[in-house]
């Protein structure tokens, strides 16, 4: 397992066998599936399979309270995510949870306030309560990536790229909460999550602080390795080879050249 970058302290591809209750979290964490969460292989964003969550038989998975989870300063958690249904009128969704009671707790959810739809993030049991809300609109079957971040006392909600509502600003710390973190559920009594999830990452660092093109496939390490953007989604490459796309067709190149005062010089044969 390798996590992306050393910003990373959780990372959950979500892939492997359809129906499968095995959540693998390439930073070694353990979680668990609840209720009938599962993964699914029916239509993911990226990779073999995403986690399916059914908000009917409360679905949800946890991992223990890590040190990794108490920010005390930039962060961001990101994922891909896709609704089967919208929350119901002044009902909410949760994507990440901690919660011990109702003055220790944090939370990304997302939110029907009497008719309108927001991402909502609160933090209480800090130095102070971090309260933000963030109008976005979601259509179900359609796939999202979200992006929350805190860049220095300035907190952002990134929806495909784009960011929605105002920067919400506060100096407050962020509730380090003794619980295990959920992702599909809240108090374990409500506000279960209904669709799937796809690539969730959890960094702290502020990955995005302005409107950016959404990432177009899975996060992998590149320390060390070769990749091509190939119709959008990156292709590792044999370091020993080279390939060059003439026309939409991956042509090996087996001689290496570089270019010596005007003159193409041989520097290298791959073996193929």
């Amino acid at each position: 397992m390798a996590v992306d970058d050393s910003y990373t302290k959780a990372l959950l591809h979500m892939n492997g066998a359809d129906a499968s209750t095995t959540f693998t979290d390439e930073s070694g964490k353990t979680w668990t599936a609840n209720g009938a969460a599962k993964l699914s292989t029916t239509s993911p964003k990226f990779g073999s399979a995403a986690g399916l969550f059914t908000a009917a038989t409360s679905d949800y998975i946890d991992t223990p309270d890590s040190a990794d989870f108490a920010f005390a300063g930039d962060f961001t958690i990101d994922f891909q995510v896709n609704f089967t249904s919208l929350p119901a009128l002044n009902a909410q969704m949760s994507l990440y949870c901690q919660f011990v009671d109702n003055n220790h707790r944090v939370f990304l959810n997302y939110f029907n306030n009497a008719g309108s739809y927001y991402w909502f993030f609160i933090s209480i049991g800090g130095s102070g309560t971090v309260q933000g809300l963030f109008a976005a609109t979601i259509s179900t079957g359609t796939w999202y990536h979200i992006a929350f971040v805190r860049t220095g006392n300035t907190f952002k909600l990134f929806q495909a790229g784009i960011q929605q509502g105002s920067d919400y600003t506060s100096s407050d710390s962020i509730c380090n909460v003794a619980a295990p973190l959920y992702i599909g559920a809240y108090d374990l009594t409500s506000h279960y999550f209904d669709g799937k999830v796809d690539e969730y990452r959890i960094s702290n660092i502020a990955r995005w602080t302005a409107d950016f093109t959404p990432p177009i496939s899975e996060y992998v390490s590149t320390v060390g390795k070769i990749f091509y953007n190939i119709n959008g989604t990156l292709r590792q490459a044999d370091p020993r080879i080279g390939f060059v796309n003439i026309d939409g067709t991956l042509r090996q190149i087996t001689k290496v050249f570089v270019n010596v005062g005007g003159v193409l010089k041989l520097v290298a044969v791959a073996s193929t």
